[in-house]
């Protein structure tokens, strides 16, 4: 067990060091094991985090020491959204409490703006994954009227959680 993780947490980031050890595309993998932590708020115990009124929080939870990959936990006030995104590296989210919003978008050739694909509620154990190649764009919204907390493992270290992850397009 990896002290100061709730051990349902640290089961599950030894897990994850077992499919990178084995997989070159581990975001599905990593998305179903993480799905089993659906409403286990307790593995948040003693994350800190500061509410901006028009940003969602983000929490670190783990940085693996090898630089790998991340564990963050994102606390979503109603309204709050992701500007239109795509991903550097792969990832994985699930989510522990509240209901999301996650809508996908292609990006056509010469077109001026992206084109809506889907839409889909992400509520609890839900996961979504991207292999980070740039193709996987979408936008996260809360437009719930409660608080939604989401679980996110990005393919970086912690210290490039701010330039390693996401391609914002709009």
């Amino acid at each position: 067990m990896i002290p100061s993780l709730h051990p349902r947490l640290s089961k599950n980031v030894t897990e994850i060091e077992r499919i990178l050890a084995s997989e070159p595309a581990p975001a599905q993998r990593v998305g179903a094991l993480m799905a089993n932590l659906a409403a286990a708020t307790e593995v948040l115990d003693g994350l800190t985090y500061t509410f901006d009124s028009h940003h969602y929080a983000r929490g670190l939870i783990y940085g693996d020491p090898g630089g790998r990959y991340s564990i963050l936990a994102l606390i979503w006030q109603p309204d709050q959204v992701t500007p239109l995104h795509a991903h550097r590296t792969w990832c994985a989210v699930t989510m522990l409490s509240g209901k999301l919003t996650e809508t996908t978008y292609e990006l056509p050739r010469g077109a001026a703006k992206p084109r809506r694909l889907s839409q889909r509620r992400l509520a609890p154990g839900d996961t979504s994954c991207d292999s980070g190649e740039g193709t996987g764009v979408h936008r996260i919204r809360n437009d719930s009227h409660t608080l939604a907390i989401s679980l996110h493992v990005y393919g970086v270290a912690a210290d490039r959680i701010d330039d390693g992850v996401n391609i914002v397009l709009a």
